[in-house]
C-alpha cells in the first residue's frame, strides 16, 4: 500500500482518535474546539490539516498554517509504534507540496531539542535552523528549535 493512501483529510469523525494520540489530557469538548478550529482555519483557505491511518487505527496527525506568504507545519505526531516507517516523512512531503501550490516563500517547524530523531529528519528534508526559544511543550521548559525550508519563488522561474 503506497503510504500516501494512509492520509485523510481531517474530519470530525476523527476527534476522538485525534484526543487519544495528540490530546489525551485535554476534555473531549476541548479536542472539539480545536479540530473544529483547524476545519474553519481549512475552509477559510488558511490550513491544511491530514490525519494518516493504518491497519484501522490513527497513526499520525499534521497540519499546515497559513501566516501570510508563509507556512508553519505544526501538531505533527506520529504513534511512536509506527515511526520509523516513513510516514512522517510522506506526511511533511505532502504539507511541503501544498505550500509550494500555495506559493509560500517559507515553510518553518519547530522541534523540542530534545527530540533527536525529529531534528534528523527535518534536517534531512532541507530545513535550517533559524532560531531557539525555551517553551514549555508539555514536559517542563526546554529549548525548541525552529527550522525553515525555503521555497523558490515560482515567479523567478
Amino acid at each position: 500500500m503506497s503510504l500516501n493512501a494512509l492520509f485523510h483529510p481531517l474530519a470530525f469523525q476523527h476527534i476522538a482518535d485525534l484526543r487519544e494520540l495528540c490530546w489525551p489530557h485535554l476534555p473531549i469538548m476541548e479536542a472539539h474546539n480545536l479540530v473544529s478550529d483547524v476545519l474553519r482555519r481549512q475552509t477559510g483557505g488558511h490550513a491544511w490539516a491530514f490525519v494518516a491511518y493504518a491497519e484501522g487505527n490513527l497513526v499520525g496527525f499534521g497540519q499546515l498554517a497559513r501566516w501570510g506568504r508563509r507556512g508553519e507545519i505544526a501538531d505533527l505526531i506520529i504513534r511512536p509504534e509506527w515511526r520509523e516507517r516513513g510516514i512522517g516523512t510522506a506526511l511533511i512531503s505532502r504539507l511541503i507540496h501544498i505550500a509550494r501550490q500555495q506559493n509560500f516563500r517559507e515553510i518553518e517547524i519547530g522541534v523540542a531539542e530534545s527530540n533527536i530523531r525529529a531534528l534528523g529528519l527535518y534536517r534531512r528534508l532541507g530545513f535550517e535552523e533559524k532560531r531557539r526559544l525555551l517553551l514549555d511543550v508539555g514536559r517542563g521548559v526546554e529549548n525548541v528549535i525552529y527550522l525553515s525550508l525555503r521555497l523558490p519563488d515560482p515567479s523567478s522561474s
